[in-house]
Parts: C-alpha cells; sequence; structure tokens
C-alpha cells in the first residue's frame, strides 16, 4: 500500500535528518521501500516539493536533498501554510487526461494555388496564409508583471502528468468558475481560439519597491482551447517545447550563460553543439517536459529556486520571489508577440488594398507584374554646352571611360 502523503512527508523528513549530507530522489526512495515503505517517484516528488515550499528542505548543486539550516526541530505538523499567503500567486487546480494522438497542425489553413496563377493575384491569396503560418510559428514572447495576475496570465495545477508524449498528446480541464475574471473574459473575447502553456517560470525581482516582479515563462506549448460543459477545455498537441527567446537571449545578463551554449545544452545535452535560435538544426528525438526540466535544472544551479519536478507543480508563486525558476505552469491568453503582431498588420494593410494599386507599387516587381505604359517623355531640345562641358565630352571621346 502507498503511504499516505502526509506521513510521507514526516518519513522523508526524518530520513534527511539522518543524512547530513543529503539524499537524492532514488537513494529516498530506496530507503523507504528497505523500511517497508512503497512510495512512486511522483509521491516522493511531491512530497519534497511541499517540505520545499514550506522551507524545510532544500536541493544542493549535486541535487540531493538536506534539511535547512537551523531546522532540525521542525517537522511537518498539521496542514501546510504559506508563509505569507498574501504575497503568494495562487493556481487554479484543473484536471489532466489523455489528449489526441495526431500531431496539431497549429491550425494553419489549407489552401491550394491554381496553376499558372502569378502576379499580384497570387499574392492576394497567399496574404491570410502567410498571416496564419506567423502566429502558428511564433512562439511569442510571453511575460507579465506579477501586478497583472489574474488580467493577462493566470497559474494552473494539474492533478497528473499534463505535458504530451511522443505519440499522445494531452487534455487538461479548468473549471471556468475558478479562472480569474480578467483572463475569463480575454479567453471568450478572443478570435483565435488559442492560447499559451508556460513552464516552468522565470522571475525576476524589481530593483526597486516602486517597480514590480517580472515573471516569464522558459518554455511554452501553443494550445487549441474550447468551452465545455463549464469547462475550459486546453488542447496540448503532441509537440517539444518552444523555448522562449527572450528568455534565452537574458541568460546572458542574468545567468552568465551564452546563448547558444544554453540552447544546445537543453535541446541535445551538448553545450558545444554551437546551436543557434535561427537554426532548424535541432535534435531528430522527442524532447518531453521531464527531460528538459532536468537539464534546465543542471545548467540553472543555485537559481533553481523550487524544485523543477512537472508532475508535481506548485499549488503558488511567490510575489516576490528571489531571482531564479520556479516550477509553475503558466497560462497566457494571448499567443501573438509584438514583432509578429506588426507584421500581422502590415499584411492587413496590403488586403485592403486593391488589387490595381498593388500592381502600381514596388511588390510588382518582385512579382513578375509587366510595368504599366506611360507616355514617352518629351524629348529636350539641345542646348549649347559650356566650355567645361565641351573639354570633358572631347575627353570622353579620346581617352579611356573611368567609372
Amino acid at each position: 500500500m502507498t503511504v499516505h502523503i502526509s506521513l510521507l512527508e514526516d518519513t522523508i523528513f526524518r530520513l534527511l535528518e539522518s543524512a547530513p549530507l543529503g539524499l537524492t530522489v532514488e537513494r529516498i526512495r530506496s530507503q523507504l521501500a528497505t523500511a517497508g515503505a512503497v512510495a512512486g517517484k511522483h509521491e516522493i516528488v511531491r512530497a519534497l516539493a511541499e517540505l520545499h515550499r514550506r522551507r524545510m528542505v532544500q536541493m544542493d548543486a549535486g541535487r540531493r536533498w538536506k534539511l535547512r539550516e537551523n531546522l532540525a526541530a521542525r517537522r511537518p505538523k498539521g496542514p501546510a501554510g504559506a508563509d505569507s499567503p498574501e504575497d503568494d500567486l495562487i493556481a487554479v487546480p484543473c484536471r489532466a487526461s489523455s489528449g489526441a494522438e495526431e500531431l496539431d497542425n497549429g491550425g494553419v489553413p489549407e489552401g491550394s494555388v491554381e496553376i499558372g496563377e502569378t502576379g499580384i493575384d497570387l499574392l492576394t491569396r497567399l496574404l491570410p496564409y502567410y498571416q496564419e503560418c506567423l502566429r502558428t510559428a511564433d512562439g511569442g514572447s510571453p511575460y507579465a508583471m506579477a501586478s497583472n495576475f489574474g488580467e493577462n496570465f493566470s497559474l494552473l495545477q494539474p492533478d497528473k502528468p499534463w505535458w504530451p508524449t511522443a505519440e499522445r498528446g494531452r487534455t487538461i480541464l479548468v473549471p471556468l468558475s475558478r479562472l480569474q475574471p480578467g483572463v475569463r473574459s480575454r479567453l471568450v473575447r478572443q478570435s483565435d481560439r488559442h492560447l499559451l502553456l508556460g513552464y516552468p517560470l522565470y522571475l525576476v525581482p524589481p530593483k526597486s519597491s516602486e517597480n514590480d516582479t517580472l515573471i516569464r515563462p522558459v518554455s511554452v506549448f501553443r494550445c487549441r482551447y474550447e468551452q465545455a460543459d463549464g469547462h475550459l477545455v486546453i488542447h496540448i498537441p503532441v509537440a517539444r517545447p518552444m523555448i522562449v527567446q527572450d528568455w534565452l537571449r537574458g541568460q546572458v545578463t542574468y545567468d552568465g550563460w551564452n546563448a547558444s551554449r544554453l540552447l544546445s545544452w537543453l535541446l541535445i545535452e551538448d553545450e558545444t553543439a554551437n546551436l543557434r535560435p535561427e537554426d532548424d538544426n535541432q535534435s531528430p528525438d522527442f524532447l518531453d517536459i521531464p527531460t528538459f526540466a532536468e537539464r534546465l535544472a543542471t545548467a540553472a544551479g543555485t537559481a533553481e529556486r523550487q524544485l523543477l519536478a512537472p508532475e508535481a507543480v506548485v499549488d503558488r508563486i511567490p510575489r516576490k520571489g528571489a531571482i531564479g525558476y520556479y516550477n509553475g505552469l503558466t497560462l497566457f491568453p494571448d499567443i501573438v508577440g509584438r514583432y509578429v503582431r506588426s507584421a500581422i498588420a502590415d499584411y492587413d494593410r496590403l488586403c485592403r488594398e486593391p488589387p490595381d494599386r498593388l500592381k502600381e507599387s514596388a511588390l510588382a516587381a518582385l512579382f513578375g507584374v509587366p510595368p504599366p505604359s506611360l507616355p514617352a517623355p518629351a524629348v529636350l531640345h539641345p542646348f549649347p554646352l559650356g566650355e567645361v562641358q565641351l573639354l570633358a565630352a572631347r575627353s570622353g571621346l579620346s581617352k579611356p571611360l573611368t567609372v
């Protein structure tokens, strides 16, 4: 029989009391089994995450768990409570289940181009397709300030593994009644039924009390959503996590990583591969979130403020936490970054232009449109040349011409 979670926390705490050098998760699991207490890795990780949230245990650089200093007398008794609940961002409990097996095409419209169709007519047919391709390929640049919690983003806490595998996607059911009104309203108004799920989170505290905490996900999934039976139904496709490029560039400032080195480590676990953000040279192997989180935790070192365990997403994030990584899952209604939004607006302006106007623009030359027929310019009457001009003309006829 599996150990009850509250008893499991106390048992793990006592194990760590007797191991001042710390224990890994696997070592904790084996010692529990030796003592006759069977506990799965998933349960142990959840128990450690709860003890860590209550500031009773910590993890060192070797991923060994140990007690915090001066906490030998503190034991987990009774229900856990936040140290300062008013400063925490609370996640919405939700349910996860298996999703579709097929790959998600990201909503890119299917279309056809007639053979022989060229010129501006072809451009006007392709512009809507280009717009959808921009939306699909863009991981966005999602970020939010802590003060915008409930308006621009929300936190979720699934009850089961929520990430897609190489064979199957996942579905998350979020009770609409529990979702913050601001986020719920934005999701209802959106015509494009897609959102971003981000995991894990990177927090940058303000430099002064007048500013706010910046919250940015490390990676995102672009997910389709719908509303059914009082729930927000989020469909996570079979896809690898998309790394947020603004976060990647920021690590040069905050953690001293080279962006290429960090990207190579996260994608293929080879920091010498010299991958670039603009490269399509990524590993053909499927990258799941647990593997991604483990690699990120290794790179983060002491900046891992909460155990990065996607199977045990936390129920709250500190509003004023220290700079570093937090084990939170966030929902962003707005999926398009500002640069892509600008490009889509430019395409919209082109779509509204009459074809005749486009044929008079510089785009006509790119699409092989013959220039409009214009009347021949009037021939200017010869005019007398000055002395210097005459000398230049004679020299040009008798000497080599240099351009």
